[in-house]
């Protein structure tokens, strides 16, 4: 919402605020004070992204180093020695986070029955974010141990989560359980500045995306054929929760589906996205004029449902626009 307009004074005010309610290696995730709910396993690493973005659009990293390196430091610190919620270091160098019952990833609804969508172990996402962390503080430092660090993540990542055959990574690793769901959080290892994935391997996963989450209006959670698929958000809150992550389009995903493509294919990817984009011209005036919903139905014609406009929604929508300027 910051950078893409070009205002790096609130960005960094934002990231002041956030700074000083960082608790360990934690961001609280809802509520203040006594009442703050820390269960958030991804927001620190994407501190470390929201960083590299200011970096991007500005070109000033003497910013960085100066204000948040000490409080980047802290948060890859407090993740090897092990944290809250049962987030630590495996000794492959994955991260290991939850236990039953809580849900820790940005896909946390939870009924009376537990999590909807169960994530306990190394999440695929938390491992791309937890790579890009290491290799940009690396980059920021220079300091060996964080640059050998993510080498063996990365040798760890391929190994516990690619499959030749199936030609795409799993969800979640937890020992030797793997959920080979197709989800939208493997695009996170295919966009971020730094990724542990090939050129062969990225081509496949997003054209499995493609194939399979992509809509006009973002990307589903789940495919439509997976049993636990649901094609519609509506009904009690239950009903809601047990369809919010299991095919519910979100558009903030989109966002990095769209850079994701925007490496690989370069200058000709240019018309792809900007049908992508175009696609939201008539949405500005069928649920909140002149902003973007949280989420739409997995299934056509892909309603508007959730919050009228979300703030993630309008900002990575601000941030695929700035990325097709800059092919």
């Amino acid at each position: 919402l910051t950078l893409a307009r070009g205002d790096k004074e609130t960005f960094l005010e934002i990231m002041d605020t956030m700074s000083k309610d960082l608790v360990g290696p934690l961001f609280p995730n809802v509520g203040s004070g006594d009442f703050t709910n820390m269960n958030s396993i991804d927001a620190p690493l994407w501190f470390f992204w929201s960083l590299q973005q200011y970096i991007y659009f500005t070109g000033d990293s003497k910013t960085v180093k100066n204000r948040y390196l000490g409080k980047l430091k802290g948060i890859l610190d407090g993740f090897q020695q092990g944290t809250d919620f049962n987030i630590h270091m495996l000794s492959n160098g994955l991260i290991y986070g939850g236990y039953e019952g809580v849900a820790l990833t940005w896909m946390d609804a939870v009924t009376v029955d537990g999590p909807v969508t169960p994530r306990t172990g190394s999440p695929v996402e938390i491992q791309a974010l937890w790579y890009n962390a290491l290799k940009f503080y690396h980059e920021l430092t220079g300091e060996e141990h964080y640059g050998n660090l993510a080498e063996k993540v990365k040798e760890s990542f391929l190994t516990e989560f690619w499959d030749e055959k199936k030609g795409y990574l799993a969800d979640v690793v937890n020992g030797m359980e793997k959920d080979w769901a197709i989800r939208p959080n493997m695009v996170f290892a295919t966009s971020l500045p730094y990724t542990m994935l090939d050129e062969n391997q990225r081509d496949k996963i997003l054209d499995l995306v493609r194939s399979n989450l992509l809509t006009n209006r973002g990307l589903r959670t789940l495919a439509p054929d997976d049993p636990a698929y649901k094609g519609y958000y509506f009904g009690d809150p239950i009903s809601r929760d047990n369809a919010y992550h299991n095919g519910t389009v979100w558009v903030w995903p989109m966002g990095h589906f769209v850079e994701a493509y925007i490496k690989l294919h370069g200058k000709s990817a240019k018309n792809f996205i900007d049908r992508i984009i175009k696609s939201f011209d008539g949405v500005m005036t069928q649920y909140g004029v002149g902003t973007v919903a949280e989420i739409y139905d997995g299934d056509p014609p892909h309603r508007p449902k959730g919050s009228v406009s979300q703030a993630w929604s309008v900002a990575e929508l601000l941030r695929m626009m700035e990325l097709v300027k800059r092919i």
